[in-house]
């Protein structure tokens, strides 16, 4: 810790290990999600044509 009170660098191994692993799934999670966006609006639009009939 520096004389201001805070860290510089990681906390510890495990810090470390967790902000890599985060560093891929992140964007992982956030492509899963527009990919169900995406599923949920082709989703939306079918309910919509067959309420319609």
């Amino acid at each position: 810790m520096s004389s201001d009170g805070y860290h510089y660098g990681y906390a510890d191994k495990a810090d470390a290990r967790f902000i890599a692993a985060a560093r891929q799934l992140v964007p992982e999670l956030i492509a899963e999600v527009e990919r169900l966006e995406e599923r949920i609006a082709e989703q939306d639009q079918e309910l919509r044509y067959w309420s319609n009939r």
